[in-house]
């Protein structure tokens, strides 16, 4: 319930409780036009892999066994000839995870190990047939050579690993092949790579750890990827946690991307950059991201990943869908992910270049939860804008995007979301809860679109509000469609909206608002039903120069529970307008406020009203009635009148409203 206190001579003011609206975000349903990447059908439960005994499979062939893989390559034995198979105990120690059987040969496959002879030993793939009868080819890291003790680099035989297993794949004999990075911490110095088809690269969740730090590429230098997935297709990525610990200059910008592959799923693959990857003086103009679809890429899946980019960066995202090569994206779906970011720029991307070969179609955003966050070295690099990009104004061919059912948690500075060319984007059915930190003015909602149903913002719910004592230059603006949304906000508004198409929403201003609209023409304003708690200076003001102007501000409600705070009879509704429209038409105004109880859904604890100004300083009351009719209806708590002899309170109190 909202209770309110009348004060003698201050401002009223509201303390709402927490549970009066529900901000868990409804799942959307993935229906048939979200593509997910068919390699989602190979997650296989890997839990056999840990006590799986490796080197059996090809044991009973072994002509010889040997206790290490050193053993093996100092061996002088006359019959360690081609096509003769052995055994060893181990890889470092007899019985570690290492143990394997290899098969002599005269060339050297991905980890092969040359023996004393001048020939070499190749790894023989164990094998696992899973449920449903199918034959797996399993390669695990530790039989390449892997520590996973975080000291020793691990990048070769990880690349070993999943190289060796695309060759298993590729072999009649298996139906698929896995690469198996058991648990462990594993340095890498240099990149990770796969341009394999048809194999599954897994670990074991959190307990598997591939991290960067100061020695990544320190002798070779930059390289702008660290985890490279470039030619690949029909590969499952799973359960593996992908690290930053760099504390000084780093050697790449983004972790995990995909370039020219098709068909991939990736699930609950973490990618974290910490906060303390950097030192404050290197944060200036630099880019360090965590997922990317670079370019080329179509059929691709991330699902339940963790992606952390709190490392402060200029250019910092958790998400980039990109066509920076121009040769297009498609069918790329990001579900069920939790993301944070405290970076400038953008934290989620999707856009290409102005090439005519690049296009960027049917991207689904999905049942996320996003964190933003403000930089921690704002005097550094400045305050967070731009936190969604979908296109720019350059943009080539982007259409068909999609966000639906994410959760957004945001503190920002200006435009939460821009919008450039692009065509069919639907943001819908999303809570959004922004806090605005007001180092520039501006809207939240930013289009440079050129036709209005481009654009389609529908059955959000959004919670607008701020620590500062400033205000939000507009809500919206520029050329989109925002429709049947649910808008709550506690900050003064300089023009409430200044999009081209609001119809049907519902909208709550506990802050002032200078307009409610600012409209041009052809504007069409319908349909919304507005509680307006603070002062409304006027319902909207004509932005526009052309004469023949075509606006429209029809069956809008406006309940504004601080008219009776002054004289003025009737709303500033029109101004500036003048002779610049001909056929401007506006619903009837209400001279008398309109008692209706007012709707107020109440934020999660990220946003609280205690102490929210909902009234003006009222000195010169001159009956309780007068008070009452500030707040419609409100419960009452009225007290500390002073002096109580200039206010009557003879008889029975009748409130205006229902309590």
């Amino acid at each position: 319930g909202l209770f309110v206190t009348l004060l003698g001579g201050l401002p009223m003011r509201a303390s709402a409780s927490t549970t009066n609206a529900n901000t868990d975000v409804v799942p959307v349903e993935i229906d048939d036009g979200v593509t997910i990447a068919e390699a989602g059908k190979y997650e296989i439960d890997t839990g056999f892999l840990k006590d799986y005994n490796y080197g059996e499979t090809h044991r009973k062939e072994a002509l010889y066994t040997f206790s290490t893989v050193e053993s093996l390559k100092s061996s002088t034995l006359a019959n360690l000839k081609n096509g003769v198979v052995v055994y060893t105990k181990g890889y470092y120690q007899p019985g570690d995870t290492g143990r394997a059987c290899y098969k002599i040969g005269t060339s050297c496959k991905a980890g092969g190990i040359e023996l004393a002879n001048g020939l070499y030993a190749n790894l023989m793939a164990d094998e696992y047939t899973d449920a449903e009868g199918h034959l797996w080819a399993v390669v695990n890291v530790m039989q390449l050579g892997a520590h996973g003790d975080g000291s020793a680099a691990d990048n070769q035989a990880i690349n070993d690993c999943i190289a060796l297993a695309g060759s298993f794949s590729g072999e009649d004999t298996f139906y698929r092949a896995m690469a198996y990075l058991p648990a462990g911490e594993y340095k890498c110095t240099d990149k990770i790579y796969c341009g394999q088809h048809s194999i599954n690269v897994c670990g074991e969740g959190e307990s598997t750890i591939l991290f960067t730090d100061n020695d990544y590429r320190k002798d070779s230098g930059y390289s702008e990827f660290f985890f490279e997935v470039w030619g690949a297709s029909d590969v499952y990525f799973g359960d593996f946690t992908l690290e930053g610990r760099e504390v000084d200059l780093y050697h790449y910008m983004r972790q995990f991307v995909l370039v020219y592959s098709q068909n991939i799923y990736v699930k609950s693959v973490d990618m974290l950059i910490p906060q303390e990857t950097y030192h404050s003086y290197y944060f200036q103009d630099k880019q360090y991201s965590n997922f990317c679809c670079y370019c080329g890429n179509s059929d691709i899946t991330v699902d339940d990943c963790k992606m952390v980019q709190m490392s402060g960066t200029y250019r910092g995202a958790n998400v980039g869908v990109l066509d920076l090569y121009s040769a297009g994206e498609e069918n790329i779906t990001i579900m069920n992910c939790d993301l944070y970011g405290n970076a400038r720029d953008e934290q989620i991307g999707v856009f290409g270049t102005e090439a005519n070969s690049s296009h960027i179609k049917n991207v689904d955003f999905i049942n996320n939860t996003v964190h933003f966050y403000e930089p921690k070295y704002v005097e550094n690099i400045g305050n967070a804008t731009m936190r969604v990009t979908i296109a720019y104004s350059d943009s080539n061919d982007v259409q068909d995007v999609r966000f639906a059912g994410n959760h957004f948690i945001a503190e920002c500075d200006s435009k939460f979301m821009t919008f450039g060319a692009v065509t069919n984007c639907i943001i819908e059915k999303n809570i959004m809860e922004i806090k605005c930190t007001y180092k520039t003015w501006s809207s939240v909602f930013d289009s440079a679109n050129k036709e209005d149903d481009n654009i389609l913002i529908r059955n959000n719910d959004f919670y607008l509000t701020s620590d500062e004592n400033f205000g939000k230059g507009n809500f919206i603006g520029g050329r989109l469609t925002f429709t049947k949304n649910r808008v709550f906000t506690d900050v003064p508004l300089a023009f409430g909206f200044m999009g081209r198409v609001v119809k049907d929403n519902e909208f709550v201003f506990l802050g002032n608002v200078g307009k409610f609209m600012a409209v041009s023409d052809g504007s069409k304003i319908s349909g919304n039903t507005v509680y307006s708690y603070g002062k409304l200076d006027g319902l909207c003001s004509f932005s526009a120069d052309d004469d023949t102007a075509d606006l429209a501000f029809t069956d809008n409600v406006i309940y504004d529970y601080q008219r009776n705070t002054s004289p003025r009879g009737i709303w500033d509704a029109v101004s500036s307008i003048g002779a610049k429209a001909n056929s401007v038409t506006f619903c009837p105004f209400l001279l008398s406020v309109k008692r209706h109880p007012p709707h107020i859904p109440v934020p999660s604890i990220m946003i609280g009203l205690i102490d929210t100004v909902i009234g003006a300083s009222y000195f010169f009351a001159v009956s309780v009635t007068n008070f009452i009719m500030i707040s419609g209806p409100m419960v009452m708590i009225i007290s500390n009148f002073s002096p109580a002899s200039s206010i009557s309170l003879s008889g029975t109190v009748t409130l205006p409203c229902s309590p």
